[in-house]
């Protein structure tokens, strides 16, 4: 994407950057949130450190124009970031069998550098954890073996998943909450949602057979998720390896190997498992029939789709639908 709005913010604590944006968009600040409405950006951030070395952040924003946001890494003070992307209404497009790109939880480090791009126009709303190495020490060890990584300057890594359904239910809460919710309660969502929240995307890591080297280019890292949207963005089909190795400029075998280094599975077992994840979303939230959302998330035959549910989820789709 080719943008002439570019902004640069640096990494440090999560207030700092609150003031940061602060400092370039305007707006009204308050404490540990920041709001600003104009015509080229309507934005809403909320910062809440629960303890030293652990902060949650609520992103809202949508711009008029596309744009770039670069976070320039910071190695005085090394973090773990865990992103948990949510965009509202996921049943958006149900009926072209479209799904809102972008979705999906994401594991990183405050010490690298890296580029989000934005569309004009589009709601972007994400929750954010930031955890130290000292509270993960002391909580979270198992983590612990990724801040190898951040010993080697030249390494850019991201480890990527879908977002499961109780993830995005605690994401709701999350982004349900408003200026008339007590503060009290505001904080009682954010560390309950927010460490629930953390406690599934540690669980996946730990079941993941993660490969023992990270290291990715961050011209193919972006090149990545443009084809994880790729992937995602349509639940009838899904290119083949070829299809998409030659419209990245990859080849077969590094394209396979990458997107699994990131995602920590093959892109087709990504991709079922996303169709999944979205019809059990559907059958819980939607009243629609089984036929129905057996139809839109791509699948011909209703046995086949029972099948691969019942495999993945260990029920029939009958027994979650409402």
């Amino acid at each position: 994407m080719k943008v002439e709005n570019i902004f640069s913010f640096y990494e440090a604590s999560e207030k700092s950057i609150l003031t940061q944006f602060h400092e370039v968009f305007g707006g009204q600040r308050d404490g540990e949130s920041l709001k600003v409405a104009t015509k080229s950006i309507k934005l809403n951030l909320y910062h809440y450190e629960f303890m030293d070395g652990l902060s949650f952040y609520i992103n809202d924003f949508k711009f008029k124009e596309d744009n770039q946001i670069i976070t320039i890494g910071n190695p005085d003070t090394p973090s773990l970031i865990m992103r948990f992307d949510y965009k509202g209404n996921i049943f958006d497009n149900i009926e072209k069998n479209t799904i809102g790109i972008n979705s999906g939880m994401f594991l990183y480090a405050n010490t690298k550098s890296y580029v989000l791009e934005n569309k004009g126009e589009t709601n972007y709303k994400w929750f954010t954890i930031r955890i130290s190495k000292e509270v993960i020490e002391r909580n979270f060890t198992i983590l612990l073996p990724l801040f190898d990584l951040l010993e080697n300057d030249n390494t850019t890594w991201l480890i990527g998943d879908l977002i499961p359904m109780e993830v995005f239910l605690f994401l709701k809460d999350i982004f349900e909450l408003s200026d008339s919710d007590t503060d009290v309660y505001r904080k009682r969502i954010i560390i309950s949602r927010g460490i629930e929240c953390l406690a599934v995307f540690a669980e996946r890591l730990i079941k993941r057979d993660q490969p023992k080297n990270l290291n990715i280019h961050k011209d193919d890292l972006n090149i990545l998720l443009h084809i994880k949207d790729d992937v995602i963005n349509n639940l009838l089909e899904i290119p083949s390896i070829e299809e998409l190795s030659l419209r990245y400029g990859y080849s077969s075998s590094k394209f396979k190997r990458d997107f699994k280094k990131v995602f920590g599975k093959p892109v087709h077992k990504f991709y079922i498992e996303f169709k999944l994840e979205k019809a059990k979303q559907l059958l819980l939230n939607e009243k629609l029939t089984i036929t129905e959302v057996s139809r839109i998330i791509g699948y011909k035959s209703l046995a086949k789709f029972s099948s691969a549910f019942k495999q993945q989820y260990g029920v029939s789709p009958k027994k979650i639908s409402i």
